[in-house]
């Protein structure tokens, strides 16, 4: 009975799995005019208050921004 539980558990997993391969992000670049039309400025303002707070910030973000957005690992 353990091992049937754990081979449905398994079953589920990859079908979660390979569903996601399927999936596609809708976000573009304008999305949030329209959501929450202050995103930019409040973003935009807690940027520099940070690099103001650490000047090293401005390298750690453009780092992160890389990492996250143009490195496909």
């Amino acid at each position: 009975m353990g091992s049937s539980f754990k081979l449905a558990w398994i079953a589920i997993a990859m079908l979660f799995a390979f569903s996601l391969k399927h999936c596609q992000a809708s976000l573009t670049s304008n999305y949030y005019d329209y959501t929450c039309p202050q995103a930019i400025p409040i973003i935009r303002t807690a940027i520099r208050d940070a690099i103001a707070k650490e000047r090293r910030m401005a390298a750690s973000l453009i780092r992160l921004h890389f990492h996250d957005c143009f490195v496909q690992s």
